[in-house]
């Protein structure tokens, strides 16, 4: 399931990893790109010859210039369940993000913005051919700084809604087979915590109860993947400490309804990740008042 996770911030600047010489298409900046437009095109259609480029199930499919709009067009192709989890609005919050979050991407972006030249992001699902627009004026890209701190409760929720985005992903795909036994239902926010909802088939001699002293061995396991994660499953994992939340597995028996469960703090992904908790973050008790959100099992 892990290697399934679709983050479209890893997607977007996966796709913008490759070297982009703007300088070389704008003639070393004797003219402008706008004022170029034939420099452009051939430079793009020179980076369109790369592509597609894929990230797991999605892609950097195509580029070009619309000259008509003075706008360099990325378009992407990703699965369906995860074109239909996009508005308009969290896809420009994650394209923002990608901005603030990689230099690289923000380089590309800004050399195309001072050139007078206006981005078009177009992300269009596999099957259904649906698509979401992200439309930047020039203006609005040079607006976006690399790493500037925006006000607390803005990048709250800002990061709030990416998770919230990445978590509809996941679920999108549940039931998810985990292994002959093991059935990922869900995946939800719960007290400090991102929780991961398993199904667990039991038989008569070996109910969930006797697979307790399993237990460490699972969290173990979790553990040495959290540590060398792959590079959708630290998108989450940063994602989490963002917003404080710790992770946690829990397994329900399909027929006893026994559950056991392991978790990582919020500070434990941080290490983890060698990502920084937000400031002034404490780490807080679960709070035991609110019961657990256990997925019914079928």
């Amino acid at each position: 399931m892990f290697k399934r996770i679709i983050s479209l911030m890893i997607i977007v600047v996966a796709g913008l990893s490759m070297i982009f010489m703007l300088d070389e298409c704008n003639g070393g900046g004797k003219t402008t790109l706008a004022e170029n437009t034939d420099s452009l095109q051939i430079c793009l259609a020179g980076y369109n010859k790369k592509l597609p480029i894929s990230v797991g199930d999605n892609s950097l499919d195509s580029v070009y210039y619309d000259s008509g709009g003075n706008t360099a067009v990325f378009n992407y192709i990703v699965t369906d369940d995860l074109q239909e989890n996009l508005t308009p609005q969290n896809a420009r919050k994650l394209v923002e993000q990608m901005l603030t979050g990689s230099r690289e991407a923000w380089d590309m972006y800004n050399e195309l913005a001072r050139n007078q030249v206006a981005i078009r992001t177009v992300i269009m699902g596999e099957h259904n051919r649906n698509t979401c627009v992200v439309e930047l004026t020039e203006a609005q890209v040079l607006a976006i700084k690399p790493g500037t701190a925006r006000k607390q409760e803005d990048a709250a929720m800002t990061s709030l809604d990416s998770l919230n985005l990445a978590l509809d992903s996941i679920n999108a795909l549940c039931p998810d087979t985990i292994n002959s036994k093991t059935l990922l239902v869900k995946v939800q926010v719960e007290n400090n915590y991102v929780v991961y909802n398993y199904v667990v088939e039991e038989t008569k001699v070996n109910t969930l109860d006797k697979q307790k002293a399993s237990l460490p061995a699972w969290k173990a396991s979790q553990e040495k993947q959290l540590q060398s994660p792959s590079p959708e499953m630290k998108s989450l994992m940063i994602l989490c400490v963002d917003n404080g939340l710790g992770m946690k597995h829990r397994y329900v028996g399909r027929d006893t309804k026994q559950s056991l469960d392991y978790a990582f703090t919020a500070t434990q992904l941080s290490a983890m990740s060698k990502h920084p908790l937000p400031e002034g973050y404490e780490e807080v008790k679960e709070r035991t008042k609110e019961p657990a959100k256990v997925v019914e099992v079928n």
